[in-house]
């Protein structure tokens, strides 16, 4: 037993360790204007809305290959899954030194297609990994692990900002962007250190990742009979009920301020504060809140389920949002103050996007096929990924506020997908969440063929 607790403990780390060198993509809002600046200069010039094209291949790669990793994981051992992962993932940044030096397009491939393909081979695995040696507290351990991921940016923004401008340089007042030519050339060199760190990070992280011992001789000795419960349903289940394409659409919606934040809020604050180095340290605030909030998000699931967090999570971000481009009118020190505030709080709501939708996954689908069930939901994030660099199409130089203003109606879009899921988790004193669920069975199924199967937990077999 207590040599089953130190290998499961071992796995959870392991799993935060792979996504800490994962959540190096949250550096893309600090590495953003760099990458822009740096092209700018030598002829190569590149729009900064470029830049969430950037981040939606990353993920659009990412949710490409997250159903493939896990269809690896059913055949080969998870360290040998998460090697390949690591691999392309520290590869593409490395090779990035070469391709930023050849235009855009080569950044797209390396910095993008392959960063975003290797993250998401490993990605839910470890957290499907994870969550099988500690069924009674899946959210919690959700939460830990993405909390890894979260935590990329407090690591990582720093080691960016001090190696490319350690004399907190200013940009200059007309263009707005980066000229100290030592600077700019510090920019392909930085790619190089960070990757060498992700690498030894990635090579710790797979040593201590194990896969739990097979169901069947667990069930024999008494333990863990959670995990082997016949309702834990098939894939092909999840796909025939109503609630899986719901969570799939709202997943979709919400990706679009994930990429839109994370590549743009820099060039938010740029247009009104010009000191590099508290940007930097804003996008390090946004971190922590990124990276504990995921535990809080995860804490809270394990009280009161999923669909009110969520619920509360989306209808916070859209205000948010909505209210962030008026920012701009305030100076000073107000000025910093809440800018401070207002990114830390929307990297809050951020993080509960990469808690709550794989917590709700295991809720409403089981456990046993997890991984992919996640990984299937998760290319949602190619549609939104699509959806957020056509919304960022908006002009942003003096037109943030419409931008931010679509962004948080995909919010409130996401909110009213949300609603309609089926919650069989949440507490008898807050059933009130499931109301509109009554008004779809209500509605919808009569007519509707997936709307009568709500999950396989309790699948209705259909004539």
């Amino acid at each position: 037993m207590q040599r089953q607790l130190i290998l499961a403990c071992l796995c959870v780390l392991g799993g935060i360790l792979i996504q800490l060198s994962y959540g190096y993509f949250y550096t893309i809002g600090n590495m953003g204007p760099y990458i822009v600046d740096y092209m700018d200069y030598y002829n190569k010039t590149v729009n900064p809305n470029a830049i969430v094209w950037l981040t939606s291949v990353q993920i659009s790669f990412e949710a490409i290959a997250m159903p493939l990793g896990a269809w690896m994981h059913r055949k080969c051992p998870i360290r040998a899954v998460v090697a390949v992962g690591c691999l392309i993932h520290s590869g593409g940044i490395m090779l990035t030194f070469f391709t930023l030096k050849v235009g855009f397009l080569g950044v797209l491939f390396t910095y993008g297609l392959l960063q975003g393909f290797g993250m998401g081979f490993g990605y839910s695995v470890t957290i499907s990994a994870a969550t099988v040696w500690f069924p009674k507290h899946k959210g919690l351990v959700v939460g830990l692990i993405v909390a890894g991921f979260g935590a990329g940016g407090i690591l990582f923004t720093p080691i960016q900002t001090k190696y490319i401008n350690p004399e907190n340089t200013k940009v200059d007042n007309v263009t707005q962007h980066f000229t100290d030519l030592e600077l700019l050339n510090r920019v392909p060199i930085s790619f190089l250190v960070v990757a060498g760190i992700i690498v030894a990070i990635e090579l710790i992280g797979i040593a201590m990742l194990n896969d739990k011992t097979k169901q069947s001789e667990l069930d024999r000795e008494g333990r863990d009979k959670d995990e082997i419960r016949p309702e834990h349903g098939s894939t092909h289940q999840a796909l025939r009920t109503l609630d899986f394409y719901l969570l799939w659409i709202s997943l979709g919606l919400s990706v679009i301020p994930v990429i839109s934040l994370s590549s743009l809020y820099k060039f938010v604050g740029r247009s009104f504060l010009n000191d590099d180095l508290f940007l930097a340290g804003v996008g390090m605030a946004a971190s922590v809140c990124n990276s504990v909030g995921r535990i809080i998000w995860g804490m809270i699931c394990d009280r009161i389920s999923f669909k009110i967090p969520l619920c509360l999570m989306l209808s916070s971000w859209a205000i948010l949002i909505c209210t962030f481009p008026y920012l701009v009118v305030l100076t000073g020190t107000p000025a910093k103050v809440v800018y401070v505030l207002w990114v830390s709080t929307m990297f809050f709501c951020l993080s509960g996007v990469f808690v709550l939708n794989p917590t709700a996954t295991n809720i409403l689908f089981g456990s046993k096929n997890m991984a992919v069930n996640y990984g299937l939901i998760f290319t949602a994030f190619i549609f939104g990924s699509v959806l957020a660099a056509i919304v960022t199409t908006i002009p942003v130089r003096g037109n943030w506020i419409n931008l931010f203003t679509a962004i948080s109606v995909a919010c409130v879009f996401a909110l009213f997908c949300v609603i309609w899921i089926v919650d069989h988790k949440v507490p008898s004193r807050l059933q009130f969440i499931n109301f509109p669920v009554k008004l779809r069975a209500l509605w919808c199924q009569r007519v509707c063929r997936c709307c009568r199967v709500t999950s396989p937990e309790i699948v209705i077999e259909l004539p």
